[in-house]
């Protein structure tokens, strides 16, 4: 299948792999368009109301510095109740936070939980993710299934912001499926999440 594949640059900031001091790495963004918008329209009313409970607001909507990073991983949807990794570089700082599950039983002080640094430390967890293209995946169009768990990601940097979905990837064979899956279990084991 092909695809229209736009480009732009961006820097990211990486860890020097044998000096230890921080260095520019280039990385870049694709955009593609996906078929079947509509599914925005739906995954983002639950990502925006779960947002509003976490106090963080919309990616889209946050003001970023040319160097800083945003990345939002959404798991649920439909009868699963919605999770999610939240990680930002701003000035230079890495915060991050696991939105829980929200169940009857939870108590609203566990909603989410502040993150501490991953396990192989936050500019290297970066890079992972950018060498495993969170950047680049394209997303996929719409499935007929309406029940599962999709993943949505929602990436920016500076500026520049795009998102993309996979619909029920534990039940497609595709290798961009497989690979949003490896990269959901990074995070997992990054922060030591349960799956």
């Amino acid at each position: 299948m092909s695809r229209k594949h736009t480009s732009v640059l961006c820097l990211l900031l990486c860890l020097g792999a044998q000096t230890g001091q921080a260095t520019v790495c280039e990385a870049r963004f694709t955009t593609s368009p996906q078929i079947g918008r509509n599914w925005q329209t739906v995954f983002f009313k639950e990502i925006y109301k779960r947002s509003s409970i976490a106090g963080i607001g919309g990616l889209k909507q946050t003001k970023f510095t040319h160097d800083d990073v945003g990345l939002r991983v959404w798991i649920g949807f439909g009868p699963t109740s919605l999770k999610g990794f939240v990680v930002i570089r701003k000035k230079g700082q890495w915060s991050g936070v696991y939105l829980r599950p929200i169940t009857k039983t939870l108590a609203r002080e566990n909603y989410q939980q502040i993150l501490a640094a991953p396990k192989s430390g936050w500019e290297k967890m970066w890079q992972k993710l950018v060498d495993k293209d969170i950047l680049k995946l394209s997303g996929m169009p719409e499935s007929d299934w309406t029940d599962g768990e999709s993943i949505v990601v929602e990436v920016k940097k500076g500026a520049r912001y795009r998102t993309y979905m996979y619909d029920n990837p534990q039940l497609q064979t595709s290798e961009e499926a497989q690979r949003i899956l490896a990269i959901v279990q990074y995070l997992r084991d990054q922060f030591a999440i349960p799956g």
